[in-house]
């Protein structure tokens, strides 16, 4: 019958959720992992307590497992006992009150400056033509001199680059709006990219 319900589970989860297959199938290798551990105190999962879902996460800590693995068991877990208790299967969700395995949070990789020099220079020779070599330098070194998202650059108006300015104006995530300084480059570049844009006109 246990085994009937975690078919029933992933079921549920392939029909209702955008899940990847292999998604699918490490959380069925950590609800197996959790039912050997009930297994191993002759119980069965959905006799589990909070107490025992706990203890089974201090055990693969102490196995050596990562936090972002335990952090996907547990999210597993939750899952499997979300969908029993909604189910009428169980009369309350052990899982539920059971904080989050903490994850240490990773430093963002950034380029060094040699590699984005290489970059710089790259865009100098790259474009069918001198407007498009000149709007990629001009992108280029915008988004490295200032730091703008992607975002931001795209949907900064024209007017906002026009007639040499030393800062800009920037429309940023949740409509928070700040100035930006261009550094030397960044105008110059900023400039020939208007000179040929003009010559399209």
């Amino acid at each position: 019958m246990q085994s009937n319900y975690i078919s029933l589970f992933f079921e549920a989860l392939l029909a209702e959720r955008n899940i990847t297959h292999n998604t699918i199938l490490a959380y069925k290798n950590d609800l197996e992992r959790f039912s050997k551990h009930q297994q191993s105190l002759k119980k069965s999962i959905l006799n589990s307590t909070r107490e025992d879902i706990e203890n089974f996460l201090v055990i693969e800590h102490d196995k050596g497992n990562s936090s972002k693995t335990r952090a996907r068991r547990l999210s597993a877990i939750r899952q499997y006992f979300n969908f029993l208790f909604c189910e009428g299967k169980i009369s309350s969700d052990p899982a539920n009150q059971i904080k989050s395995v903490s994850q240490p949070r990773n430093l963002p990789k950034v380029l060094s400056i040699s590699q984005m020099e290489k970059i710089l220079e790259a865009a100098k020779s790259f474009g069918k033509n001198k407007f498009q070599i000149a709007q990629n330098c001009a992108v280029v070194e915008l988004l490295y001199s200032t730091g703008m998202r992607v975002s931001e650059l795209v949907s900064l108006p024209i007017s906002s680059v026009s007639g040499d300015p030393a800062m800009i104006l920037v429309n940023g995530k949740g409509g928070y709006e700040r100035l930006v300084p261009l550094t030397y480059s960044a105008k110059l570049a900023l400039k020939t990219w208007i000179k040929e844009r003009k010559t399209l006109e």
